[in-house]
């Protein structure tokens, strides 16, 4: 929508999905929000799938962004695979036993252009929500970056971040597989630390073949694979799945980046007289091997509509200080900078754990995947915790 107004009651940088998920959240709590997104729009399709749990669909169905049923796939079992034997599944059996999620899946794998279109329909229904390529001349009480990478704005306000690049690159893919996938995510580890994930697509046809591939590999083996050609690439990719699925092509083009582990320490600060906090990629990215980041972000965005929605909607002050804004936040921040260094520490060990080459840590490793398999107390606790 178009508008003379320059002051909003919130600042958003960054119109990705966790952008846009906060600012109707935001929106719909009666606060009136810009949102900023400085990148120029881009043709190109996103084959990206992410894997989405039930606080997440919970949170997108609550802002009528949850995509239909055809852009959907319910994840009815895992497996894990070791680089030695080891193995870990998971099933509905396994699943958190109640009301609430008994007999539903363990998670949806939810098409990225149809998740992208659902929130900006909504977003641009949104009378509260102005959208704006720049922030010049706006007045704001509060600014959140939750930009990608990388972040303009966390530029110009100086954020320092930590940030360990992995020593390899990610390439995803469509594919169609000769054998159904039977709802089954399947991932597999092996001895140089590099991770194949095959995801499933299709919605709920039971016999769906179409797979979303995330392959991190290291970043000389990922320039192989990206530049090599259709049927060679396939090839590769059906023996390091063990042919579990049969043959697969090529359904999309490729696509492939840099892998990197981000932290930043100081997720709230004020600067040139702007109020800021951080939320999503712009405080935290992540190994993708267990497919969390933007279940994380999510969570953020959560988070931070409630506790601006109790700060400024229910306890609302006429021209709050910063001192007094940042003291508010400073709840959000502790709790979603913990909740985002666990996951991280996660997926980090389990990088290094594979990428170890001492042959006493691989055996140690796919024999604790194994007992792992057998503790189905334990795994109902990581489920409940994925949850």
């Amino acid at each position: 929508m178009t508008t003379s107004t320059t002051s909003f009651d919130i600042c958003i940088h960054g119109a990705g999905f966790v952008g846009r998920t906060l600012a109707l959240l935001l929106a719909r709590a009666g606060l009136t929000v810009a949102l900023v997104d400085a990148y120029a729009p881009h043709d190109a399709v996103d084959i990206r799938a992410f894997s989405l749990n039930h606080s997440s669909k919970a949170l997108l169905d609550g802002v009528q962004a949850w995509p239909s049923d055809a852009h959907v796939t319910p994840v009815l079992s895992m497996a894990v695979f070791g680089d030695a034997g080891g193995v870990a599944h998971f099933g509905q059996s396994e699943h958190v036993e109640t009301q609430k999620t008994q007999g539903e899946p363990l998670n949806w794998i939810v098409d990225v252009p149809a998740l992208s279109t659902a929130l900006q329909e909504q977003t641009a229904r949104e009378p509260c929500i102005t959208c704006l390529t720049s922030d010049d001349g706006l007045q704001a009480k509060l600014h959140v970056v939750c930009e990608g990478k990388p972040s303009v704005m966390l530029g110009q306000l100086g954020v320092a971040a930590k940030t360990i690049r992995y020593p390899q690159h990610a390439i995803a893919a469509r594919l169609t597989c000769e054998h159904p996938h039977q709802h089954a995510a399947r991932q597999w580890f092996n001895e140089r630390g590099e991770v194949l994930a095959l995801l499933p697509l299709g919605g709920a046809e039971a016999n769906a073949r179409e797979v979303a591939l995330v392959w991190s590999l290291t970043s000389e083996h990922a320039q192989a694979m990206q530049n090599a050609a259709p049927a060679d690439f396939t090839t590769a990719l059906t023996a390091a799945a063990g042919h579990t699925l049969g043959t697969m092509t090529l359904a999309s083009s490729r696509a492939l980046w840099p892998l990197q582990l981000t932290q930043i320490p100081t997720w709230i600060g004020e600067r040139d007289g702007k109020v800021w906090v951080l939320a999503g990629d712009a405080a935290h990215a992540m190994h993708p091997l267990a497919g969390q980041g933007l279940n994380v972000g999510l969570g953020d965005a959560a988070l931070l509509a409630d506790t601006l929605q109790n700060f400024l909607v229910k306890s609302p002050l006429f021209n709050p200080s910063p001192t007094t804004i940042k003291r508010a936040l400073g709840k959000y921040a502790r709790a979603r900078q913990a909740a985002a260094a666990e996951m991280s520490g996660v997926t980090d060990g389990l990088h290094l754990l594979f990428a170890h080459k001492h042959p006493l840590v691989q055996q140690a490793r796919n024999w604790g995947m194994k007992l792992f398999d057998r503790a189905d107390g334990l795994k109902r606790q990581v489920i409940k915790k994925a949850q």
